[in-house]
């Protein structure tokens, strides 16, 4: 799934996809333990997407803050 494709997801959403990718990676962990596991490229892509959607969620996160603090009127310090 693409970054882009992320954003357009509500909050919700991407909470739901997070929870879905890690249970997925959890399962995909224990299979490839177990020595089961037919596509070992799978537990990377679960640990990609599950990066992608923490670091979306982070920056949506962030800036909500800073709109936030704008509207407050705060000084704000840019990275």
């Amino acid at each position: 799934m693409k970054a882009k494709d992320i954003r357009a997801m509500s909050a919700e959403q991407r909470e739901s996809l997070l929870k879905d990718t890690i249970k997925k990676l959890h399962q995909l962990r224990i299979q490839a333990n177990m020595e089961r596991l037919d596509s070992p490229s799978e537990v990377g892509k679960a640990k990609k997407l599950v990066a992608r959607v923490k670091t979306i969620q982070l920056a949506e996160a962030r800036k909500a803050a800073l709109e936030e603090a704008i509207k407050q009127g705060k000084e704000v310090a840019q990275n």
